[in-house]
């Protein structure tokens, strides 16, 4: 069987989760890339493949069809273009890069490419995120009044996210990190609840360097409903939590921190997923790319596109700028 050779990146925290994807029999993970060569040299070393501290051996090397990027975002546009431009395969993390000018860029040469190129937003291949969506399309909620986002944190970075980039205004915080997800969820569901076409917000940060603290944000789509936002981190919170609620006139959907639904006037109802669907994301990610890169047909899920992760940047910029920024 052929299997496709790949390459990471960026040997980070989320370089060494995003790994899992190339145990699947489809991949064969053959180069890992990290400034730092300690952590390139641990990563590889797990996965039997070659540790280097220069993207060239990437880039040069024509057997590599798959590139996974996971660098800081304002490195996004610098290392992802090169990778493009040399016919490689592209999955990226999130958001896409640091300024809408830059997005533009690598949405205008990922258009220009027959490989894929692909953002890990990974609800999509989440079969309780599907399920979530498949409720509301039902129409089980009638229509939709009301969406609730709302995430809390006793501290930022999270304890297992200690990297120097994450607590920064231009790189990190966790609207930019976090809610990116609950973002993209709320763009997913446009067919159901509307469009993005409005933003107020208010953002508050500690100091000129580090990310915010506290932002809130009034979201308005294009169905009348609005959607609220909020995020919080403060050391009198107990746990984190991250909430999204869609409310309707016959109903309320809850996501986290268990799927359950409430009909109006009735008891919260725990909705169950068939154990035998709860396998990582991942797994679902890498079959889709695999399908597409070995066959050249689509799966049964769309991977994210960069168009779509612009959209999200949209959002997310528009509320940490305090701007509507959603079709300049």
């Amino acid at each position: 069987m052929k299997v496709i050779k790949s390459a990471i990146i960026g040997a980070g925290v989320i370089g060494n989760q995003f790994a899992n994807m190339f145990m699947l029999p489809e991949f064969e993970l053959s180069i890992v890339c990290d400034i730092h060569k300690e952590k390139a040299d641990h990563l590889a070393a797990k996965y039997g493949a070659k540790a280097t501290t220069d993207i060239g051996q990437i880039i040069d090397d024509p057997s590599i069809e798959l590139v996974y990027i996971a660098v800081p975002p304002r490195l996004h546009l610098e290392i992802t273009k090169p990778v493009i431009k040399a016919q490689k395969h592209v999955i990226a993390e999130k958001p896409l890069t640091v300024t809408l000018e830059e997005a533009a860029e690598l949405v205008k040469l990922s258009n220009k490419t027959n490989k894929i190129c692909t953002i890990n937003f990974p609800d999509r291949f989440s079969f309780m995120f599907q399920k979530y969506k498949a409720i509301i399309a039902e129409g089980h909620l009638g229509k939709i009044k009301d969406i609730q986002i709302t995430m809390q944190y006793p501290d930022w970075p999270r304890a297992w996210q200690k990297t120097d980039w994450i607590d920064t205004q231009l790189d990190g915080g966790p609207t930019r990190e976090v809610a990116s997800h609950l973002m993209f969820q709320l763009i997913d569901l446009a067919p159901y609840v509307g469009e993005v076409v409005d933003i107020r917000s208010e953002v508050f940060y500690p100091d000129d360097l580090h990310a915010e603290t506290k932002a809130q944000a009034t979201i308005i789509l294009s169905s009348g409903a609005s959607c609220s936002y909020h995020v919080l981190v403060d050391k009198g919170v107990e746990k984190e939590t991250r909430d999204f609620i869609v409310e309707g006139e016959q109903g309320k959907l809850q996501w986290r921190p268990k799927l359950s639904f409430q009909k109006k006037g009735g008891v919260v109802e725990p909705i169950e997923i068939n154990p035998a669907l709860k396998r990582p994301h991942l797994y679902f990610m890498g079959m889709e790319i695999a399908s597409q890169i070995l066959t050249g047909k689509q799966g049964s899920r769309k991977l994210v596109s960069f168009e779509e992760a612009e959209k999200v940047m949209r959002i997310i910029n528009s509320i940490l700028y305090n701007q509507n920024l959603l079709s300049v």
